[in-house]
């Protein structure tokens, strides 16, 4: 009989419970990881999900007003990026601060992941793009999710 010691990862990345949010997006990308450890004094105290972070980097309101045409350079981002480049908004979310666009989730290929920056680069009033835009593997496209 197969136990958790016998599939476990091992090597797990964990964060720290005051770890910012941008650096918790930053290890799950670069470690290709969809969920991390909270700990605190060393005992996990909690799990942050991809979907928590695209969740609260969806809500949080920030703590100072937000630069005048940062809606309305995220409303022409969504249009660019829906309507001209064709990319499936269900799994994409996108911030804006100061300017700087924020494209966050996952696209089917790396061709749409490229669009997609390009897409908001080429929106007046937009000062820089941050890609963390994931491709997902040809598996999963493939059996429809």
């Amino acid at each position: 009989m197969l136990t958790a010691k016998d599939i476990m990862t091992r090597q797990v990345i964990t964060v720290d419970e005051d770890t910012e949010l941008a650096e918790i997006a930053e290890l799950l990308e670069r470690h290709h990881i969809k969920r991390v450890p909270v700990l605190r004094a060393g005992s996990v105290v909690g799990i942050v999900s991809r979907a928590n972070l695209l969740h609260a980097l969806a809500t949080i309101k920030p703590s100072r007003p937000a630069e005048a045409g940062d809606d309305t350079i995220r409303a022409q981002v969504l249009i660019g990026l829906g309507e001209h480049a064709g990319i499936d908004m269900a799994s994409v979310n996108v911030i804006v601060t100061d300017g700087v666009v924020h494209l966050w989730g996952a696209v089917g290929s790396e061709s749409e992941r490229r669009a997609a920056a390009v897409a908001a680069e080429n929106t007046s009033g937009v000062r820089g793009v941050e890609n963390h835009l994931g491709v997902l593997p040809s598996i999963v496209k493939t059996a429809g999710f």
